[in-house]
């Protein structure tokens, strides 16, 4: 039985949108006006990238088929899906080892066991690449009860919130954070972003119940100050203007290696002085203090200096989580 474009859109959890191209599903994490404003531009692959996006539903199948086709969506080349059959990881598949010169062709899949009886099943899509469904499949006559959560959230950020470096889609920070709040999670982070007006004034089609704000480092490594406290300035503003009510949670940048290096922008740590300036005006606008997330040594990063790696997401997670609990 395969499974349908309006069973897959009911279905797509941290989807704006579900479209269907020559009779393949692509996942949309961003809304069209969203976008426009990365088409064209050097973000434009990662912004196709399927990070943050899963399936969520409940069946009595016995088994699951599934083939997708992958193309850029990051500067990593490793990917992976991976199936949850009631909160347990039983089956994944993609290319974790792919180096700088893996080329992203071909089809990906496979069928997967999924157990007797009625199970709830997740299959979570890669956050380095973008990952489009060519057959979606579950035995004949099988039940399909798509399972939702009742609040969305949404995460803003840079590469760490896309998903570097995590190994599989489920590890990053923002997916762990998703399921510890029980809630739809959709993330709107592009690697090597910076604070974004124009991406903050697009509006989605829905109120969230909360905000994460994720920006800094790319900011204090690459601007002036004065372009930094602008564009940090309008996009607070600008999520103001189009969500007043809806609490915005903005974490500082995490330590990076290189933090003591001269930038025009100053001293790292004035980031986070920017950071709580600008959100200052705002009532429900509440700064977390990131700079501890994650240890500050090098083998809890992938690159030894600036993304977390498996076990520093798993530092990252553990610390904004208990940030959260005491805001209550």
């Amino acid at each position: 039985m395969k499974i349908s474009l309006e069973q897959i859109r009911d279905a797509a959890l941290g989807a704006a949108w579900v479209s269907e191209e020559a009779g393949d599903v692509r996942l949309h994490r961003f809304t069209e006006e969203q976008e426009k404003v990365y088409i064209g531009g050097k973000f434009e692959s990662k912004a196709w990238a399927t990070a943050g996006i899963c399936l969520s539903f409940q069946t009595d199948s016995p088994w699951l088929s599934v083939r997708v086709t992958v193309s850029q969506g990051s500067s990593r080349n490793f990917f992976n899906h991976e199936i949850f059959v009631d909160g347990k990881r039983t089956g994944c598949f993609g290319n974790l080892d792919g180096g700088p010169e893996y080329k992203l062709e071909g089809t990906f899949g496979g069928r997967f066991g999924l157990g007797e009886g009625s199970k709830q099943v997740r299959i979570v899509f890669p956050w380095s690449v973008a990952s489009v469904i060519q057959c979606l499949e579950l035995e004949d006559g099988a039940s399909f009860l798509p399972v939702r959560p009742g609040t969305r959230t949404v995460f803003f950020g840079d590469s760490i919130t896309h998903g570097y470096d995590a190994r599989f889609p489920s590890g990053t920070y923002m997916m762990q954070i998703s399921a510890l709040l029980e809630t739809e999670g959709f993330n709107k982070a592009i690697g090597g972003e910076r604070f974004c007006p124009a991406l903050a004034q697009c509006r989605d089609d829905f109120t969230p119940d909360r905000i994460f704000t994720a920006y800094g480092t790319n900011d204090w490594s690459g601007l002036e100050r004065a372009v930094l406290e602008q564009n940090c300035r309008e996009f607070f503003r600008a999520l103001h203007e189009n969500y007043p009510q809806t609490p915005v949670y903005a974490l500082t940048p995490i330590w990076r290696k290189d933090l003591r290096a001269q930038k025009p922008a100053g001293a790292f740590e004035d980031v986070a002085k920017i950071i709580r300036e600008m959100t200052a005006p705002y009532e429900h606008m509440t700064v977390i203090d990131g700079f501890d997330f994650v240890p500050h040594e090098e083998s809890y990063y992938s690159d030894r200096r600036l993304h977390p790696n498996d076990e520093g997401f798993r530092f990252y997670t553990e610390n904004l989580w208990k940030a959260i609990r005491e805001l209550g």
